[in-house]
């Protein structure tokens, strides 16, 4: 009977082996937000290149109407290609993407001072395989509990703002209240 694959680093948990359960916890909200988030920004943005192309061809229509039909199948492609790889790099490649532990917890300790370095520290040691090159065991434990501690207490949403946040930045500019 064949096994099952491996699930794509992308789509795999951050698991507790070697941190502490309450980090994990953290880290995955995080990643989870992140991904989340990514994905809005790159719709739209998307969306936004989109309407930008077709705004621009709706002005230079009339002047592309004389134009070989050659010419304007050509320029539809090119237009359908670039918006493709939009969508692709925008959309799809932060949801396959697989974040590293040690970026979102870096992350993390940007945007909470409080962290001073802990889940990092915890996030180093817990990523150590060699049991030999460790420091002793009394210390990991230590600096993982102290890290679950720090991990309580921060909110994802700090870390990650909600899309009202987000979609507040992108329509400031317009000038639309919301």
């Amino acid at each position: 009977m064949p096994q099952d694959p491996a699930p794509s680093p992308a789509l795999q948990r951050i698991t507790a082996d070697g941190l502490d359960p309450r980090l994990a916890r953290t880290l995955n909200l995080c990643r989870r937000r992140w991904r989340a988030r990514s994905v809005f920004e790159g719709l739209v943005a998307s969306a936004a290149g989109l309407l930008t192309v077709l705004l621009a061809a709706l002005a230079f229509g009339r002047s592309l109407s004389d134009a070989p039909e050659t010419t304007r199948w050509l320029l539809f492609g090119a237009v359908t290609g670039l918006t493709a790889c939009a969508v692709v790099l925008r959309v799809i490649w932060p949801l396959v993407r697989a974040v590293s532990v040690r970026s979102i917890a870096a992350a993390i300790e940007t945007r909470c001072p409080e962290a001073r370095g802990m889940l990092l520290s915890a996030v180093e040691l817990g990523a150590i395989e060699d049991e030999a090159a460790r420091d002793s065991l009394a210390m990991r434990r230590e600096v993982q509990r102290r890290a679950g501690d720090v991990a309580e207490t921060v909110v994802p949403s700090e870390v990650y703002p909600s899309f009202e946040t987000a979609i507040r930045r992108y329509l400031k500019p317009l000038g639309i209240l919301v």
